[in-house]
């Protein structure tokens, strides 16, 4: 069972090998990494109210990483998300569409595991 204290954080990426190393970076800092391969695995599964933070890739097939940050947003879902995309955005317009859709941060693939940890603990803290 779960405690109020838990320090949750989904990850939503359909890559299972990234899935795997970013989950074992956030259990290394402490928190607990419960992951989705897909925007619509999220959806039917999680405990959504108890997650802290949520780690969410753009570029997923099916239901989109932007499209799912739209509809969490539209159902009153306040909890910090950090977007992921390994496509790059000369326009900015994509970091501009998910930070106007309640994003905390976009996040360029590869990242630096310092600069993960650190937005998910700002986020977590400021929550």
């Amino acid at each position: 069972m779960r405690t109020c204290t838990a320090r949750i954080v989904a990850l939503v990426d359909d890559d299972a090998d990234v899935r795997v190393a970013i989950a074992g970076l956030l259990e290394s800092a402490g928190f607990e990494a419960v992951t989705y391969a897909s925007a619509e695995q999220f959806l039917e599964l999680a405990h959504r109210e108890s997650i802290r933070c949520l780690v969410l890739d753009l570029g997923l097939p099916g239901i989109g990483g932007a499209v799912l940050l739209r509809q969490l947003r539209a159902s009153g879902w306040c909890t910090p998300v950090i977007c992921m995309t390994g496509q790059r955005d000369p326009s900015g317009n994509l970091a501009e569409q998910v930070l106007r859709a309640g994003a905390r941060t976009i996040l360029y693939k590869p990242f630096d595991s310092e600069e993960l940890l650190q937005v998910v603990e700002s986020a977590d803290v400021l929550r």
